[in-house]
């Protein structure tokens, strides 16, 4: 590991979503690696806010994990599609993340 690694908790329950999620897992652990704060949504969903609500790029996140933005943006579009992230648009190719905390 990286010196820089941390530990990432992750539910088991994930498990449950490998199919819905497919390759789009990577880029939902990297969005939930990335939370810093939680937000309580309605619903009883918990949700975590990515990078403060800063604008992320999302050639960031293809880079960090050594895909194609085309890749990556198919991916965040069949997590959001899936309600496991919500985005708004920011200027140039960058949104702001919210990710569901699945716990189960």
């Amino acid at each position: 590991m990286a010196a820089s690694a941390r530990m990432l908790p992750v539910s088991d329950g994930v498990l449950d979503h490998r199919r819905r999620m497919g390759s789009s897992i990577w880029e939902y652990l990297w969005l939930l690696a990335h939370v810093t704060a939680e937000d309580p949504g309605g619903g009883g969903k918990s949700l975590g806010i990515v990078e403060h609500g800063n604008p992320v790029p999302t050639n960031r996140i293809a880079a960090d994990l050594g895909r194609s933005r085309d890749a990556t943006l198919t991916n965040l579009e069949r997590l959001e599609a899936g309600y496991y992230i919500e985005r708004s648009a920011a200027m140039g190719h960058a949104y702001e993340y919210k990710v569901q905390l699945l716990n189960g």
